[in-house]
């Protein structure tokens, strides 16, 4: 089996980490301090296309697929863990859950948006009760008309307070099955 990065792999490689080196890391010491959330990293980022790493072209993302999503994520969480992880969870926890789990119409509806950039993503997992134990979950969703009904707290947001768009998990079914809810807003 061959573990050298094809030369397209590599190109993207260096492109990230030149970006991030030129970018990212000058910014990283006073985000840090000043704990601060690193808004003009992640519209570089978008610039650079990497916020939709995650999503296919036919959503407008660059579909860079496992291998040339995690090039990219290791320059930039080496430059700026704070950019790195905003960039992680806006692709994976979010973008690939409504692109996994979402309906055609949420997908063409939302992860154009998500992968330009125009949005920013996070998800709601965490508890007060279960931290990150998905399978301890104890917040609820409710089919109630067009939409759902969340009953429940989540902590521990990941820039929760600048999304755009929170993808919730809930518990959907009343025997304790965990099914993922998506609170998806409307589009305006």
């Amino acid at each position: 089996m061959d573990f050298d990065l094809t030369e397209e792999q590599a190109l993207l490689q260096q492109t990230a980490r030149d970006f991030a080196q030129r970018e990212l890391l000058p910014r990283a010491a006073q985000a840090d301090q000043e704990e601060a959330f690193v808004a003009e990293q992640v519209r570089l980022c978008a610039e650079m296309g990497f916020l939709g790493m995650a999503v296919p072209e036919a959503y407008g993302g660059s579909g860079l697929g496992a291998v040339g999503t995690a090039l990219v994520l290791i320059e930039l969480n080496r430059a700026c863990p704070s950019t790195g992880t905003t960039v992680s969870v806006h692709n994976s926890l979010t973008s690939e859950s409504v692109l996994r789990f979402g309906t055609e119409a949420q997908r063409r509806r939302y992860l154009p948006r998500l992968a330009g950039g125009e949005w920013l993503g996070a998800y709601a997992l965490s508890e007060a009760g279960s931290g990150s134990d998905a399978g301890s979950l104890t917040c609820a969703a409710v089919r109630e008309g067009d939409g759902w009904v969340l009953t429940g707290t989540k902590l521990w947001i990941s820039h929760g307070d600048e999304a755009d768009l929170v993808v919730v998990f809930a518990r959907t079914d009343p025997r304790g099955q965990l099914i993922r809810a998506h609170k998806i807003p409307p589009v305006d």
